[in-house]
């Protein structure tokens, strides 16, 4: 440096500064950048426990969001879908999966909220039936008076409430039939298995069912689909319908089609979600059926044409009441 600083001196002007402009050059060179933004959080997307369609469901579409839409997003278990309404109305959710049963219910309760939820899609309808033994003479669910028959499910009020309005479809009421008390429909399945229930409540579809048939053939009572069926379980379950349901793979108890019971399973997000995340989430899921249906066949009764149009008094978020469909 002693040596650069008298060759300063004995220097020109010009060189001099030339000299001066190469020793500034690496002071400029290594003036330390600003640091970049920092990347948003992570979407946080609620789902019942790891085993369900729930979380099955919420796995594949926060895959979906992380690399179509380039949204991250989690999955984070939790216990029921009320507590998934609580956790969005407290913020410390942004999306989360539950039936529009549930989902009003627990709107319903005399809380108050940071956050209202709000329906960003209906993802996919959910079914329920009671099931009997195939070699039984139960052919419909009027033919259930007198039997034992799941019920109580403690654990699930909109449970209970869907049985209800199952028997009212065929005339019944709970006085009508022998309840068997149980917490919850896998509670239920396991009392028919052990032969102290003669009918069942469980969703169509389920793996629980599945397992069942392989030792005891069942039969999946229909509902009637009649005007008066449909206003006496409406009356019950309003946000309910019927729905003719089609054989395939997976589905057990029946070989022509039958009418169910069906209800909603909506994607829901607390109402001050940014409305360009919202966006981008809705169009990933319009967009996006065959990569969703690839993680999982409940999502092969996606319809992009529906996703805006739930069957439930809850509001869709703004975001999407606003998009041209």
């Amino acid at each position: 440096m002693a040596g650069t600083l008298t060759a300063l001196r004995r220097a020109g002007g010009g060189t001099r500064r030339s000299l001066l402009a190469a020793l500034a050059l690496p002071a400029l060179i290594f003036v330390p950048r600003a640091r970049p933004a920092r990347a948003a959080a992570p979407l946080r997307l609620g789902s019942m426990a790891p085993g369900t369609v729930s979380h099955a469901a919420a796995s594949a579409i926060a895959e979906l969001l992380t690399r179509q839409a380039g949204l991250e997003t989690r999955v984070l278990p939790n216990a029921g879908e009320a507590v998934l309404v609580g956790l969005l109305g407290s913020g410390r959710l942004d999306l989360a999966i539950a039936n529009a049963l549930e989902a009003e219910a627990a709107r319903a309760e005399p809380v108050k909220r940071a956050s209202e939820p709000r329906i960003v899609a209906r993802l996919f309808p959910l079914r329920a039936g009671l099931y009997v033994r195939s070699d039984q003479p139960i052919q419909r669910i009027a033919d259930l008076a007198a039997r034992r028959v799941t019920a109580g499910f403690s654990a699930s009020p909109a449970i209970a409430r869907l049985l209800d309005a199952l028997l009212a479809a065929d005339g019944l009421s709970r006085a009508d039939i022998r309840p068997v008390a149980v917490p919850d429909p896998v509670a239920g399945a396991a009392r028919f298995v052990e032969g102290r229930a003669d009918a069942f409540f469980f969703a169509i579809g389920a793996a629980k069912v599945i397992e069942v048939d392989a030792s005891s053939r069942l039969r999946l009572l229909p509902v009637p689909d009649d005007a008066e069926a449909f206003a006496r379980l409406a009356q019950i379950a309003p946000h309910a319908y019927i729905e003719r349901l089609e054989p395939r793979p997976g589905m057990v108890g029946f070989a022509a089609p039958v009418p169910v019971l069906a209800f909603d399973n909506l994607l829901l997000a607390r109402d001050d979600l940014d409305e360009e995340v919202v966006r981008r989430v809705f169009v990933a899921l319009r967009d996006g059926r065959e990569m969703l249906a690839a993680r999982h066949p409940v999502f092969r009764d996606l319809s992009p044409a529906m996703l805006a149009r739930p069957r439930s008094s809850l509001a869709l978020h703004p975001a999407i009441a606003a998009l041209a469909l």
